[in-house]
């Protein structure tokens, strides 16, 4: 399962340098790329829906659905696709067509700086393509495409070698869930129609946390325990989903920087579903809902005294430090920040003061190996002021 995860995050960055190649802008830090669960594919066949439900064979049957390969005769489907293969069939289809009637030069326009050219992670095989013309792209669909459903839509195998079994070639992902589903591995020789002959898969189905399937914040009062855990959550994700969009809109060696983010969200997810409902049937989970960028309210603002040190003020909302008048002064970004529209992690950025009742509203973030910093440091605090107040960034140690 984790290397599908991986392999995923592979697949997307080689869709991002498609759209990029093409004059495109990939737009992963929006509400409609989150709505509530459950809620169909986009432009998808309707009749499936993606639901939140803890791992059993309930997700399996889902992930089954999401990647079942396409017949060798199944037609490019644009839109109310049957399957993710016929999709990008049609992806292929349409760039062929455009290259004969355009020419390469004209359908290829992207600028070739915002192609993510090495991103690896590690448990997942494939590799970054980066994409400027039809060869490239069409190489960048056939791994997105094999990985997902085996090559050529009729094999088990996906055409790279087991990362965690080199001696083995690699199954592709609609039958890494067959042999979770069956208890048993594919080996040489074993068909999509033969199925799973391999050795055994044990699964602990008994060590599944018992999350209660599709959870919204809204099932439990502002302010509770698992309500803020859930926000907190949905902050962190939105998060990744604007340092993804930042990466592959322009910055891609910042790609980087967001496996620390991944962490915190596996993390977040996984005390979630430690956290008993006030019923005690089920477990809490994480909700996925979009949190829009915000901005600190005056109501948010703390103060210091003029020559007190910086201090850091943890807070489930937006917080400024406002500190001893200076020019200006440094920040370092935070791993855990709170708020999360300027994503200064490994970077350094100069911060101009704005006068408030004498004192000076500086946007405040500081972290050291991922932990808030409080001390000896020129500025710290959780997140930002109007992004106005931001400006002058330069990469630091």
């Amino acid at each position: 399962m984790g290397s599908v995860l991986a392999e995923e995050m592979l697949h997307l960055a080689l869709a991002a340098n498609l759209l990029n190649a093409v004059g495109g802008e990939p737009r992963l830090d929006t509400p409609a790329l989150l709505p509530p669960y459950p809620h169909p594919l986009p432009h998808g066949d309707r009749s499936l829906q993606v639901q939140l439900v803890p791992f059993g064979s309930e997700a399996l049957e889902l992930f089954l659905r999401i990647e079942q390969p396409a017949t060798a005769d199944a037609p490019p489907e644009a839109d109310s696709y049957e399957t993710i293969g016929q999709f990008y069939a049609a992806v292929e289809a349409g760039m062929r067509r455009l290259c004969g009637e355009l020419g390469e030069d004209a359908v290829f326009c992207g600028d070739p700086a915002r192609q993510v050219g090495e991103f690896h992670l590690r448990g997942g095989g494939g590799a970054v393509i980066p994409v400027h013309d039809l060869k490239s792209a069409l190489a960048a669909l056939t791994e997105i495409t094999e990985q997902g459903e085996g090559a050529a839509r009729t094999d088990v195998w996906d055409g790279d070698r087991d990362v965690f079994h080199p001696d083995r070639d690699e199954v592709a992902h609609y039958y890494r869930f067959q042999e979770l589903k069956h208890g048993r591995r594919y080996q040489a020789g074993d068909t999509p129609q033969s199925g799973p002959t391999g050795e055994p898969i044990a699964v602990d189905w008994d060590a599944v946390m018992p999350m209660r399937p599709n959870p919204r914040t809204t099932d439990h009062p502002e302010g509770s325990d698992i309500r803020v855990a859930q926000e907190r959550f949905n902050t962190t994700y939105c998060l990744l989903l604007k340092q993804l969009e930042e990466a592959f809109n322009g910055d891609p060696a910042r790609l980087g920087a967001t496996v620390g983010t991944m962490y915190q969200v596996k993390a977040q997810a996984q005390a979630l579903m430690t956290m008993p409902l006030e019923d005690g049937t089920a477990t809490a989970g994480p909700t996925f809902e979009y949190v829009p960028p915000r901005t600190c309210e005056p109501d948010q603002v703390r103060r210091c005294p003029i020559g007190a040190k910086s201090t850091f003020w943890p807070s489930s909302g937006p917080n400024v430090l406002l500190a001893p008048k200076t020019d200006s002064a440094l920040a370092v970004s935070a791993g855990d920040a709170l708020e999360r529209r300027h994503d200064l992690r490994h970077r350094a950025v100069r911060i101009e003061p704005e006068a408030v009742d004498g004192h000076l509203a500086m946007g405040a973030v500081a972290a050291r190996d991922g932990e808030p910093v409080v001390g000896d440091v020129p500025v710290v605090g959780s997140r930002r002021l109007d992004d106005a107040v931001v400006s002058g960034a330069e990469d630091a140690e």
